[in-house]
């Protein structure tokens, strides 16, 4: 997903509105108020984007993208 339809969309019209992003963009990680690393369908990492970007199983399923 690019940047410009983030924003336009989930931030600009839809913002009022639950909404649950499903991507391996890592760009987008800094715009999420919140962030559900899962591997393999299990929840290994459910925290603010700071966090998670610091957590051992994020920085190596990242390494994998």
């Amino acid at each position: 997903m690019s940047t410009s339809i983030f924003d336009d969309v989930l931030k600009g019209k839809l913002k009022d509105k639950w909404r649950i992003l499903v991507t391996d963009g890592l760009h987008l990680l800094d715009k999420c108020d919140k962030v559900i690393l899962m591997e393999e369908g299990r929840i290994v990492c459910n925290d603010t984007p700071d966090v998670v970007q610091h957590d051992e199983n994020f920085i190596r399923i990242a390494l994998e993208i």
